[in-house]
């Protein structure tokens, strides 16, 4: 049993490596959502990140429900039959990113986080992942909030001087399927820097 349990275990971070920052960074889907309560339907609500915008070179928000998430899934997996796309997005309810690039270092603090970190410590939000680059000083966090029947949200935070980004997946929350997000989903490629 303990070795079947290190297997799967293996089996998730393998999965989950390949969720991390650099599949996420070019992510077509995403939202900025008002008010601060916390859900427990495994919905982050960002809308404390707003004034960032003022301050940030470049601020990107993309917000997909399920019906628009099917809608646009076909344009950019395009490598995959209608009934596979329909089988990868199924159970996903949302999925939501924000993303602020800065002219400068250090244009954002964790006092403009405060609101987001604040909802990831409620009870049903538990980190999974913690990721430090000491290179370029860059953090990357998962976390998943539990529901009812399983896992039902997903939030990535990838910190970097210069770049925030905040992603939030909702719905019945499948790593097998969200790994193929990162291996078909052209927008999902990493950025690769000059």
């Amino acid at each position: 049993m303990k070795i079947i349990n290190e297997l799967n275990m293996k089996s998730r971070l393998r999965i989950i490596s390949k969720l991390s920052l650099p599949l996420f960074f070019l992510i077509v889907l995403a939202a900025s959502a008002s008010g601060q309560s916390v859900k427990r339907d495994g919905t982050l609500q960002f809308g404390s990140l707003e004034p960032l915008a003022s301050k940030a070179s470049k601020n990107t928000n993309i917000s997909l429900d399920e019906l628009q998430l099917k809608q646009v899934a076909p344009l950019f997996l395009e490598n995959q039959s209608e009934a596979k796309i329909k089988e990868i997005v199924a159970g996903i309810k949302g999925i939501f990113l924000t993303k602020f690039e800065f002219k400068n270092d250090n244009e954002y603090s964790e006092t403009d986080l405060a609101a987001i970190r604040k909802q990831l410590q409620s009870s049903n939000w538990s980190r999974m992942i913690e990721q430090r680059n000491r290179r370029d000083d860059g953090k990357t966090e998962i976390f998943t909030s539990k529901g009812v029947k399983g896992i039902n949200g997903l939030v990535i935070l990838s910190l970097e001087p210069k770049r925030l980004t905040v992603i939030n997946i909702t719905g019945a929350i499948d790593f097998n399927k969200l790994a193929q997000f990162g291996d078909d989903f052209k927008m999902l490629k990493p950025e690769t820097k000059q």
